[in-house]
């Protein structure tokens, strides 16, 4: 999962950030949407805030 923070008026990118997770199963399948929730709060909590 990669994330960019663009200045919609200029293109410049500000910020950008990149994680990957990979989960192993021998039943049942990860959930896919809960292993990007958690990937995207990794992401957003390393964010420089203002």
């Amino acid at each position: 999962m990669a994330i960019k923070m663009v200045d919609v008026a200029t293109g410049v990118i500000y910020w950008k950030a990149a994680h990957s997770a990979k989960e192993t199963y021998s039943l049942f399948k990860p959930n896919l949407a809960k292993i990007a929730t958690k990937l995207a709060k990794k992401i957003f909590d390393y964010m420089p805030k203002s």
